[in-house]
């Protein structure tokens, strides 16, 4: 019934094998399963009901469609999944305290269809009032915010941290700081509405090159080898070239 069969039959046939034996087999007659009939999305307001879909799993039946895809199948395992796939619509449009509740789900009196309801209060978009950067020694803020693709008045949007978490590491890694580790903070103003933004960096230690071990060559020599490699023993390493 957790997959939506709620019209599943199970059948004992008992067979005699022999006089004190017996094979016992259970026939399953899965039925129908049950789809999703409706997705509500209550409180929705700034977001359309088609942008939603194209991120969750959780989708209406669509009759031909449906035959070919799972779309329209309950899979609960992913419920959680898609509440925080709607607040990342949500924090995407700046909705930084958008507040997304479990599913209610009400399966009809025929138990054919689901009727599924997210409650969503969207609260007031945010814009970004100031964006920064601690821990830094390797780098100058100036150059680690020089690419920076958050600016202040920008409306707030969580996608574009991920991005700048993506950058700062990889800056890092190409001057051979390898295990450097980039977590941002958030602080928000309500009656402003306005989110300062801080990227917290962890730098780590200079990461060089030990010892190049070249193996399973028969042919080839060492040093013909290593002419055409473009990292040395000793060389700082460089996790983006």
């Amino acid at each position: 019934q957790d997959d939506g069969y709620y019209h599943a039959e199970v059948i004992p046939i008992i067979q005699s094998i022999e006089e004190d034996r017996k094979r016992l087999t259970f026939y399953i007659k899965e039925g129908d399963q049950a789809k999703i009939k409706v997705v509500n999305f209550e409180g929705m307001q700034v977001v359309t009901k088609k942008e939603i879909f194209k991120v969750i799993a959780t989708r209406e039946w669509i009759p031909l469609i449906s035959l070919i895809t799972d779309a329209g199948l309950l899979k609960r395992e992913e419920l959680a999944n898609d509440v925080e796939r709607i607040r990342e619509v949500y924090m995407n449009r700046g909705y930084l305290n958008v507040q997304v509740s479990q599913p209610v789900i009400e399966l009809t009196p025929d138990k054919k269809w689901f009727y599924v309801t997210f409650t969503i209060v969207e609260g007031e978009p945010y814009t970004v009032r100031e964006v920064g950067v601690r821990g830094n020694t390797v780098f100058e803020e100036d150059e680690l915010k020089a690419d920076m693709s958050i600016r202040a008045g920008q409306v707030f949007q969580r996608a574009k941290i991920r991005d700048e978490i993506t950058r700062i590491t990889d800056l890092y890694g190409a001057r051979g700081y390898a295990f450097t580790e980039v977590t941002p903070s958030i602080s928000s103003d309500a009656q402003s509405r306005t989110a300062t933004i801080l990227f917290h960096i962890k730098e780590g230690n200079l990461i060089r090159v030990r010892e190049i071990r070249i193996t399973g060559n028969d042919r080839t020599r060492d040093n013909v080898i290593r002419r055409e490699l473009r990292l040395n023993e000793q060389d700082v390493i460089d996790t983006v070239a």
